[in-house]
């Protein structure tokens, strides 16, 4: 995995993670947090390696199909953007653009 979506990955599990199990949380931090191997992962708790595996790419599924139905990440983004771009312009039709996306 390329660096570019493993940053994407964990900027949607911090905005989805309440929307995953507990079990689920613990295999994403470890993998892509704690930096832990998918062997290591699965000595901690007791499962096989593929478990493990198979785990991780169905929590990224997850997390995209969650963003892909709720947008929350890139309405955040966008915010951040227009707010970026405020600071620079103090232009007022950005507020009321950022005022019409939570419309």
């Amino acid at each position: 995995m390329d660096l570019e979506k493993k940053h994407l990955i964990i900027s949607l599990f911090l905005q989805y993670e309440s929307l995953l199990t507990e079990t689920q949380q613990q295999y994403f931090k470890a993998y892509f947090l704690d930096d832990f191997s998918l062997k290591e992962i699965a000595e901690a708790y007791h499962v096989s390696r593929s478990a493990i595996h198979d785990a991780i790419h169905k929590i990224e599924d997850h997390l995209i199909t969650y963003e892909s139905k709720l947008k929350l990440h890139e309405k955040a983004q966008k915010r951040l953007s227009l707010l970026d771009t405020f600071e620079q312009t103090q232009d007022l039709n950005l507020i009321k653009t950022l005022k019409e996306m939570d419309e």
